[in-house]
């Protein structure tokens, strides 16, 4: 088999630009809204194949080959990324697209990164998967880097070492991997191989070289950054970097998933783009937590694994909550630094409110019962009770229980399914919520332990 008899799910067109022919495939081509998908390294157009039936169900979506790969020609290439990116305009111009959304996985990431910061009046809305080099990587790191992508290790691989190369990318194994390397195999026979693997080098050396997070902060698009937890390639907490620097981005792990989320986990990749693009991306971000919530801890007890892990997270933040409030008296809770500033007491009891509004109104679906508002003072939300600190923490263990109660009856698939607020157009996955659950926590403690500090001194 050669790279042009491979079976695409959507017939591969062409387009020559600057002299160079690219696949490319264009489903739905008279919708609106187009949306762009561009792969990752030794990858092709037809990784985002689910991404296409669904996206293209109510958009346009456009997937390319990248030169020296799928279908498109390979040609050698000094500069790859900076040469990925400069022929990206012309491809949308060509197919008569002035603007469009990006999704971009590894390499796709990367060049998306770049085209954004250069052309913003181009870009709609982001969806980085991977984000390769987010910063400078020193020489001896841009070696160990590139140790399993050089051409002469691609080429010189037999069966079981091509396995083992692409098991180590993910985390886990089904069935789609497993066709994945079956065609891959196949494709190791043919005459053009050799210039593939070239390619993957001359890609892989580009983008060490071409460090994208300086770009980040001039991108102005809502942005999604995607993640899989497990990643060996590009690690998870780039994806803290990165949202650290763009200015408008939520973060969503995906889990189990190592670097291989078009395969390891389609239907959540696909859920997360698709909510992405049709739900407004303003509001709170989960970013630099939600991907901490993604190491490896315990799961709290009677929970499946990846609810367990963000639900100990959460409750991780309620007990350092009541720790922080430890020793502190009644009048303590109800004085207020100034004239409009919220006391300890009102902190408590919004960190309780915040987890029973999102527990009834959005997972739940139903309206907050009577007792819980008036337990949690919904209607008077900056009323210092006169309540002792450890009544107001056990008020708030109290919410958290009712919620845990809720989380045992869930599994890791809820983690990815949307809830709706009654009367909201936005959806959120539960790991979106969970995540911004813990970080208003977070929020509150740090808001009680700044006026726990402004206690100490008022003598």
């Amino acid at each position: 088999m050669n790279f042009l008899d491979v079976p695409y799910r959507y017939p591969a067109r062409f387009a020559v630009v600057d002299g160079f022919r690219h696949a490319y495939v264009d489903v739905n081509e008279f919708a609106g809204e187009p949306v762009v998908f561009l792969h990752d390294v030794a990858s092709d157009l037809d990784a985002f194949a689910a991404a296409y039936e669904r996206i293209g169900a109510t958009r346009r979506a456009i997937g390319f080959d990248f030169l020296g790969f799928g279908k498109s020609d390979r040609p050698p290439i000094d500069d790859a990324v900076v040469l990925y990116t400069n022929l990206l305009g012309g491809l949308l111009t060509t197919l008569d697209i002035d603007r469009a959304s990006f999704v971009g996985h590894g390499l796709g990431a990367a060049v998306a990164v770049r085209f954004a910061s250069e052309y913003p009046e181009r870009v709609d809305r982001l969806v980085l998967s991977a984000i390769p080099a987010v910063d400078r990587l020193t020489e001896a790191e841009m070696a160990t880097a590139m140790e399993r992508w050089t051409g002469e290790v691609l080429v010189g691989l037999d069966r079981a070492g091509r396995r083992a190369w692409y098991q180590a990318l993910a985390a886990g194994w089904n069935d789609l991997l497993e066709a994945e390397l079956q065609l891959r195999e196949e494709l190791a026979h043919c005459v053009a191989y050799r210039a593939w693997a070239r390619s993957v080098e001359d890609a892989m050396t580009s983008l060490l070289h071409h460090p994208v997070g300086h770009r980040l902060a001039r991108i102005t698009a809502p942005t999604l950054i995607i993640w899989g937890a497990d990643d060996p390639v590009v690690s998870p907490l780039a994806a803290t970097r990165a949202r650290e620097e763009l200015t408008r981005a939520r973060v969503e792990p995906l889990e189990p998933c190592g670097h291989l989320p078009t395969f390891a986990q389609p239907e959540a990749f696909v859920d997360a783009i698709d909510g992405f693009l049709s739900h407004s991306a303003s509001g709170a971000l989960d970013g630099s937590i939600a991907m901490r919530i993604a190491a490896d801890v315990e799961p709290w007890p009677g929970l499946s694994p990846g609810v367990g892990r963000l639900a100990r997270r959460l409750f991780e933040q309620r007990d350092t909550l009541a720790e922080v409030t430890d020793g502190l008296t009644l009048d303590d809770v109800i004085w207020r630094p100034h004239e409009g500033a919220p006391a300890i007491g009102s902190l408590l009891l919004q960190a309780g409110a915040a987890v029973g509004r999102v527990h009834h109104e959005v997972l739940v679906g139903s309206a907050v019962p009577d007792e819980i508002s008036t337990r949690f003072g919904f209607s008077t939300p900056d009323l210092a009770p006169r309540k002792s600190p450890n009544r107001l923490i056990a008020e708030v263990a109290w919410a958290h229980g009712q919620f845990e109660s809720w989380l045992r009856e869930r599994t890791d698939a809820d983690l990815n399914r949307g809830f709706t607020r009654d009367g909201s157009t936005e959806t959120h996955t539960l790991r979106w919520l969970l995540c911004q659950m813990i970080e208003d926590t977070a929020a509150i403690r740090g808001k009680v332990e700044v006026i726990r500090q402004m206690l100490a001194g008022r003598g």
